[in-house]
């Protein structure tokens, strides 16, 4: 038996899906960003391209968890962990300075996010339609 998501993980999902399509889209655009091109916690530096597709990651694979044993758990839990570990290596490489050359580690991070994040809009959406909230108003 599938257990429902609650409102609040499904909330996260949503934004963190929007979240990497957006920095996807402003990281291939080369539009002039609101924020510092290497933001920074103290000496820590954040790198959206790479931390955002990262909790999607790991929000997916929460999803995955709770929801149980079928294919698109299945399907979102594998795409949330190539996320996940894609985003830790490429973390791990960027900030241990063992890196050389052109880093393309924000690259393929979001181009496992990008798949995922549509996956997840896609099954919400799903999800609303089966329930019947759309044009319920």
């Amino acid at each position: 038996m599938q257990r429902t998501r609650p409102a609040s993980v499904h909330a996260i999902e949503i934004a963190l899906s929007i979240a990497v399509l957006l920095v996807a889209l402003v990281m291939s655009t080369d539009a002039p960003v609101g924020f510092p091109t290497r933001p920074a916690v103290g000496d820590v530096p954040l790198d959206p391209e790479l931390l955002v597709p990262g909790l999607l990651g790991l929000a997916s694979l929460g999803y995955s968890i709770r929801r149980g044993l079928g294919i698109v758990s299945v399907l979102i839990g594998l795409l949330g962990a190539v996320t996940v570990a894609l985003a830790a290596v490429s973390l791990h490489t960027l900030y241990s300075g063992s890196a050389a050359g052109v880093f393309g580690g924000g690259l393929l991070t979001l181009s496992v996010g990008i798949p995922l994040a549509l996956f997840v809009l896609g099954v919400g959406a799903v999800d609303l339609l089966r329930r019947g909230d759309v044009g319920s108003g």
